[in-house]
């Protein structure tokens, strides 16, 4: 069976077929998901596959590989955070525990990125691709408004990421449409 794409994350059935279909695939037991299939090999593991996409396209750091991996390690610092909202996925964090559990993970991104525009060699490298993830699918999308109304430099980083040229194009496909949104708290 291949893989079915876009997926309906709201069909438990095909849901249940397809995170089947990719355990046999990523050769191990957990779900293997986000999966990346490439002239028929598959890639697994969030954050290596994103850096080796990155490398592929030409957005590694120069100079700067410890601090995409340092940003990349705040980024899953605060993940774990934003999973304990998501009800269901067994999560139970209320919204104004969230905030404040939140808050100085925030505050030490946007300190990081300071008035540039990018967060190493000012130039896009897998720190902002997987800072970006972060704040558009799981911190916009579960508190709205929030990093407008506390974080204007992420904020405006988001906007700017979100307006790439690829990441827009993707935001307006199926695909992207068919996914599990994580729900506001």
């Amino acid at each position: 069976m291949p893989l079915s794409l876009p997926l309906d994350m709201a069909d438990d059935a095909a849901k249940t077929a397809f995170f089947e279909k990719c355990r046999e695939l990523g050769g191990n037991l957990t779900n293997n998901t986000p999966m990346l299939e490439l002239g028929g090999k598959f890639y697994t593991q969030s954050t290596a596959i994103v850096k080796f996409v990155c490398a592929r396209g030409g957005l590694v750091a120069r100079r700067g590989t410890y601090e995409v991996d340092n940003i990349i390690a705040h980024v899953e610092d605060l993940r774990p955070i934003c999973y304990k909202t998501i009800k269901f996925l067994g999560g139970v964090m209320e919204k104004e525990e969230f905030v404040d559990k939140s808050e100085m993970h925030l505050r030490n991104l946007e300190r990081l990125l300071g008035e540039k525009q990018h967060f190493v060699e000012n130039r896009m490298t897998a720190a902002d691709i997987c800072v970006y993830d972060l704040l558009d699918t799981m911190i916009e999308t579960q508190v709205p408004g929030h990093l407008a109304s506390n974080f204007p430099r992420l904020a405006a980083f988001r906007e700017r990421m979100g307006q790439v040229k690829g990441i827009a194009a993707y935001h307006v496909t199926e695909q992207h449409k068919k996914l599990f949104a994580f729900p506001a708290i």
